[in-house]
């Protein structure tokens, strides 16, 4: 399971959402950004913003700047 827990970006609502990207691949551009891919669909986080990823088949997870 890989789980994404990000600040919402909106200045008045500064709240964390958590989102569920199980089966989903990731890894990081050149320019620090956080890729997510499944299939045809993509996601990308960043630069710019802390990323909490929980990837339970991880060794370990961790708060990444991205």
């Amino acid at each position: 399971m890989i789980r994404v827990t990000y600040i919402n970006p909106i200045p008045d609502d500064p709240k964390h959402i958590e989102e569920n990207f199980t089966g989903w691949k990731y890894t990081f551009d050149p320019s620090g950004a956080l890729i997510l891919t499944k299939g045809k669909e993509k996601t990308a986080f960043g630069p710019g913003f802390w990323v909490r990823i929980t990837d339970n088949d991880a060794p370990e997870d961790g708060l990444t700047r991205v």
